[in-house]
Order: C-alpha cells, then sequence, then structure tokens
C-alpha cells in the first residue's frame, strides 16, 4: 500500500482483551452502545491489501512521521458480536493525519510526544496479528471522492515480556520440533514502511 498524498489518514487500531495494559493518559470515550456498533459495521469498508498475519513485530513509525503525524488517541469499549467469548472488546486508535490538513488542539499538542511514544511502546512490547487496509475517507459522515485511509489492525496481542520486564523465552523449532537453548521471541513477519510504501517483509 503506497502512502502517496491520497491518504489522508493512517489509523492504527489495535484490538485488546485485558483493558489494564491500555494507557491511561489515552482520551476514552463512551462504552459502545448497540445502535453505534449496527452504523459502525453498516459503514462502506475498502480493500483488504495485507491479508492477517501472525506473529509480527510493528516496525513503521519513524517513516511514518516523515508525511503523516499523530492528530488523536482513543480507547473505547465495544460490542463484540463475533466468536464463543461474545461481550466486548477494547479497542485503542492512534490516528495519524497527511502533515498538511493536521489539526490539533493546544491541549493535544502538550500531550503529543508523549501519547507517539506510549503507541512505540505498545507495538514494540508484543508481536501482533497485523493486517492492512485500504478505507474510504470520510469526513462529517460522508465519504470523500479522491482521498483513502489506511487502516492498520492489530489482534492477537503477544506479550514479548514478562512482568518483571525478563524477555519471554523460548527454544527454536524445526518440523515442529524445539531445539536449542531457549531464546527471546522471533517475529515470523515485519511490518514496515520501505519507499514509501508499506509493506509485510520475512523477519
Amino acid at each position: 500500500m503506497v502512502l502517496n498524498d491520497s491518504v489522508r489518514m493512517v489509523v492504527a487500531s489495535i484490538n485488546f482483551t485485558n483493558a489494564s495494559v491500555i494507557p491511561p493518559m489515552i482520551r476514552h470515550r463512551p462504552k459502545e452502545v448497540f445502535e453505534e456498533h449496527i452504523e459502525r459495521k453498516a459503514r462502506s469498508t475498502g480493500k483488504l491489501v495485507i491479508v492477517p498475519a501472525e506473529n509480527c513485530s510493528v516496525e513503521l513509525f519513524d517513516q511514518l512521521d516523515k508525511k503523516h503525524t499523530l492528530v488523536d488517541a482513543t480507547y473505547q469499549e465495544r460490542i463484540d458480536n463475533k466468536g464463543p467469548r461474545k461481550g466486548t472488546y477494547h479497542s485503542v486508535n492512534f490516528t495519524f493525519a497527511l502533515r498538511e490538513f493536521a489539526k490539533t488542539s493546544p491541549e493535544f499538542e502538550e500531550v503529543k510526544e508523549k501519547l507517539r511514544l506510549e503507541a512505540r511502546q505498545i507495538f514494540r512490547e508484543a508481536f501482533w496479528t497485523i493486517s492492512v487496509w485500504n478505507n474510504p475517507f470520510f469526513v462529517a459522515g460522508e465519504e470523500v471522492d479522491g482521498y483513502r485511509t489506511v487502516a492498520i489492525k492489530a489482534v492477537a496481542r503477544k506479550p514479548l515480556f514478562l512482568p518483571d520486564g525478563k524477555p519471554v523465552v523460548a527454544r527454536l523449532k524445526k518440523d515442529g520440533k524445539p531445539y536449542g537453548d531457549p531464546i527471546p521471541l522471533q517475529p515470523d513477519h515485519r511490518l514496515v514502511i520501505e519507499e514509501n510504501t508499506i509493506k509485510l517483509v520475512k523477519a
């Protein structure tokens, strides 16, 4: 997915099952109600450009910052009507806008750098199942022709560190059989930006 000037917005959307790992400084939205859930699901969606891939590291923020800048960070408890668990999950969105269109409040500017660091920390401390979508761009609920939103979706968090800060370790496997001494967890893929393109590469 090429990040050209038609990509007005990039949203890194992270789903958690445990709200305790969400940084408290992220702005909380009211818990999703059923009508809001229906409207969100009915909204026009785009094209899947990177199919879900497990055990991914996310290493794109330095490159993303060159053309897009953080304009919002929100947390919302949402309705989950899929799978056997059904109930709610916790969604955190970090929203980046094309720099020439970025508008934020003075209050947000005061915490922006801390939120940028929080985003990096969340992704740095875990591997994820990652997918990327090329979606429509909306203003006030209306789709705007000629512009797109790139959505990076991260689910199935796999922590890399224990509560005491030590790395999670495991033995490597070959043909399904473990070998060697335990080492820190290794990703299978890396989500990066190369030549202004979001891509998934083998680790």
